[in-house]
């Protein structure tokens, strides 16, 4: 039996699909759909146990701080969230403790630091284990610019500085 019969036969079977014999092309161009998600629906509880559902916040913009109290790195962003939320009043910023226990240092933090914005804890924890509208946590601080709708504009993961937060913030969505 003959070899070079046989290397043919597969180098046009390896080359087909990259001609798009056995696959179907789409058309010359890039067409990008945006793909049209519900707004964000989280209920949040802050340390006096008041709750507040993020679906009641459309029509504004919110920024959503995630954050660890035992965490360095959120400790220092909170410099910069609090300037933020104070030089912007007419975003709503949340602050949201994604640990074990949330609902005991809740109330402690917030009195220490004494925020200028709210500050929350995911009571069902759907927030740590991923499973909550903002998708995977992946680490804190995590930060999340929800547009009017309430949709997910922007986010972003790690230290902010206060420049690059109003930034982040205000070129992200309406």
């Amino acid at each position: 039996m003959c070899l070079v019969p046989r290397i043919a036969f597969l180098t046009l079977l390896l080359a087909l699909p990259a001609c798009g014999g056995a696959q179907h092309q789409e058309a010359v161009g890039v067409t990008r759909r945006e793909r049209v998600t519900p707004g964000v629906d989280l209920s949040l509880r802050m340390g006096n146990g008041r709750i507040v559902e993020i679906a009641d916040q459309r029509g504004s913009k919110v920024l959503l701080v995630v954050l660890a109290t035992y965490d360095g790195v959120s400790q220092a962003a909170m410099r910069s969230v609090s300037r933020f939320a104070r030089d912007h009043q007419d975003v709503l910023v949340l602050g949201i403790v994604a640990e074990p226990d949330a609902e005991r240092f809740v109330p402690i933090y917030e009195e220490s630091l004494a925020l200028p914005f709210a500050l929350t804890y995911d009571p069902a924890d759907t927030i740590t284990t991923g499973t909550s509208d903002l998708g995977q946590l992946e680490a804190v601080p995590s930060f999340y610019v929800l547009d009017a709708q309430g949709r997910i504009a922007a986010r972003h993961v790690g230290f902010m500085s206060e420049r690059d937060l109003d930034h982040f913030v205000t070129s992200s969505g309406n």
